[in-house]
């Protein structure tokens, strides 16, 4: 996106998971993913709102949020579309923390698939990233009960030594929150031009 370039009138919805009392994932290093998520969307803000996007955060700051009360913000807002921005971790499955890599949910079919592709096609080129694709997931509340489009990032995994320091990188969060803003943008012109 160039300076000064617009995409009209619209609004969407930024949801950085986790925050407060909800540390979400956390590396051997101590990193938090309340943390990761939070600096990210603010810089999805920013990249946004520069291009004319009006944009309402679930949250904008370290504290609690239900996903009921996530779900209420995102849908008093009669936004466009709702991204909430994850990071990952692998479980008992991989002790090792091999797991790395950026995915995308969204529910099957309609316009918010299109949002994941756009999503992770965007974040996976600027960052270089392990591509592990779209998937669907019906059991994300986010992505349940929420009316706009909805896709949620997982944009790493803190489980994984190395990605959780490029995770950790300003210039790395930099690039993610450049990323899923060009992701939202793409989206929002091909519903402008009725595509």
């Amino acid at each position: 996106m160039g300076r000064g370039e617009t995409v009209g009138n619209r609004r969407v919805v930024i949801d950085p998971g986790h925050g407060g009392s909800d540390p979400g994932a956390a590396s051997a290093a101590g990193i938090q993913e309340k943390t990761i998520n939070l600096m990210v969307a603010q810089h999805v803000r920013r990249m946004l709102e520069g291009a004319g996007v009006e944009v309402i955060m679930t949250l904008d700051s370290d504290r609690t949020l239900t996903l009921a009360e996530r779900a209420a913000i995102t849908n008093r807002a009669r936004a466009d579309c709702i991204v909430s921005i994850h990071a990952n971790a692998s479980g008992s499955a991989d002790p090792q923390g091999r797991a790395h890599g950026i995915e995308t949910y969204a529910l099957p079919g309609g316009t918010a698939k299109r949002l994941a592709d756009l999503l992770q096609q965007f974040m996976v080129a600027v960052t270089g990233a392990l591509d592990r694709g779209v998937r669907t997931n019906r059991a994300f509340y986010m992505l349940r009960k929420t009316q706009p489009p909805a896709a949620l990032v997982e944009m790493g995994y803190l489980s994984n030594v190395a990605e959780a320091a490029r995770l950790n990188e300003p210039t790395y969060r930099y690039k993610l929150g450049l990323a899923i803003a060009a992701g939202i943008l793409a989206w929002l012109a091909e519903r402008e031009n009725g595509r």
